[in-house]
C-alpha cells in the first residue's frame, strides 16, 4: 500500500503540477488502494501471517514475548481548569454522613483511607494530599 501510495502522489502531481489536496485525497488514496489491494495481495498476507490456511509454525515462540512496560508516571505541567479545580476540593472535602443512604464504599477505599467516628454513624473519608486542587494537576489515584 505504501508503495501505491508513493506512485499514486507522484504520478498526480507530475500530471498536475502541484501536491494533493483535500479534494484530490480521495481519487488518490482510492486509486492506490484498489491497487495494493488485490485478491492475491491479501490472500498472500493471510497465507504469510499463518491465518489461512491456519499455521501455527508462522509466530515463532521469540516472538511470544510478553511487551515490556515502556511508559512512564508524570504529571502535566497545565494548570487546570476552574470547574476541575472545584471538583477536585469537593472530592478533597468530601465527609460521608449517612453511609447508609449512599453507595457503599469499594473495599479497596475503605480500609487504609476512611475512618469512623466512634459512637456515630458519621464516616470520614480522609484527605489525600495528592488531590489538593492548587496543585497543578490532579493526581492519577484520584
Amino acid at each position: 500500500m505504501k508503495e501505491c501510495w508513493k506512485t499514486e502522489i507522484n504520478a498526480f502531481e507530475k500530471e498536475n503540477q502541484r501536491g494533493v489536496a483535500k479534494e484530490d485525497f480521495p481519487k488518490v488514496f482510492g486509486t492506490a488502494f484498489l491497487q495494493a489491494f488485490t485478491e492475491e495481495t491479501v490472500l498472500a498476507v493471510f497465507r504469510v501471517t499463518g491465518v489461512h490456511p491456519f499455521d501455527n509454525t508462522v509466530i515463532k515462540a521469540s516472538q511470544m514475548q510478553p511487551s515490556q512496560q515502556m511508559s512512564t508516571t508524570t504529571t502535566f505541567p497545565l494548570l487546570q481548569t476552574s470547574p476541575v479545580r472545584a471538583v477536585l476540593a469537593a472530592f478533597r472535602d468530601y465527609r460521608m454522613v449517612n453511609p447508609a443512604a449512599s453507595p457503599p464504599i469499594p473495599s479497596s477505599l475503605s480500609h487504609p483511607r476512611t475512618e469512623a467516628n466512634p459512637g456515630s454513624a458519621t464516616l470520614k473519608l480522609l484527605r489525600d494530599p495528592a488531590s489538593n486542587p492548587d496543585l497543578p494537576t490532579p493526581s492519577k489515584r484520584m
